[in-house]
């Protein structure tokens, strides 16, 4: 499959932005915005989108059916190590068993928009639990202010997952959904580190104005 362009063009504005020492704040929000539209688009399936989950020149998804997203140790853990800065503002509580049957790039955009509204409210906190039911699993979460493309991306989770999602009407973000579970996956979200070592990941996308980016 080739190279999303737009993608493409915002690696070379990243590569001329970090060469001449100036801040990747832009680049940050531009792929945030591309990478939201990839992942929302109609008739996307299960397979990542290009380069969603990657820095900004993105890659080819792998062929076959998905193997299954993990969420605490893939997202969460380097979620809270990229904010550090602000102590007590995450709590998660994650059961890592099952895999859920969603993309990871999809589940890692899902929770960090909504880390995004805590983070964009002072002294706001968020509470993410996954818990393990018969047949799969209750993700729930709540904090931070709500934004339509936090829902959206919640909404999608559960569509693509075979779910069913629930939103809360108020000021702070709530939401819960019911995924089936994938007995048997094998974890398919990158590595922490890969999300923390690049610069223009789907983490600092999202949580970008708030983290300590690294400099590669």
């Amino acid at each position: 499959m080739l190279e999303n362009p737009l993608r493409a063009a915002l690696a070379e504005t990243a590569a001329r932005r970090q060469s001449a020492g100036l801040a990747p704040g832009p680049v940050w929000s531009a792929l945030r915005r591309l990478t939201v539209a990839e992942l929302l688009r109609p008739g996307g399936g299960r397979r990542p989108p290009p380069g969603a989950g990657g820095g900004a020149g993105g890659g080819a998804p792998p062929r076959g059916p998905p193997p299954g997203a993990r969420g605490r140790r893939a997202v969460c853990d380097p979620a809270g190590a990229a904010a550090g800065g602000r102590p007590g503002w995450f709590y998660a509580a994650w059961d890592e068993a099952p895999c859920l049957a969603v993309r990871a790039n999809l589940l890692t955009a899902a929770i960090c928009a909504a880390l995004r509204g805590v983070l964009a409210l002072p002294g706001a906190r968020g509470v993410l639990r996954a818990e393990t039911r018969p047949g799969g699993v209750l993700l729930w979460f709540q904090g931070g202010a709500p934004a339509p493309e936090t829902q959206a991306l919640w909404a999608r989770l559960a569509q693509e997952g075979g779910g069913t999602a629930v939103f809360g009407a108020g000021a702070v973000f709530t939401a819960a959904v019911r995924l089936p579970g994938l007995p048997g996956c094998a974890p398919a979200a990158a590595p922490a580190a890969a999300l923390l070592l690049d610069r223009y990941s789907v983490l600092y996308q999202f949580l970008g104005p708030w983290a300590a980016a690294p400099d590669g």
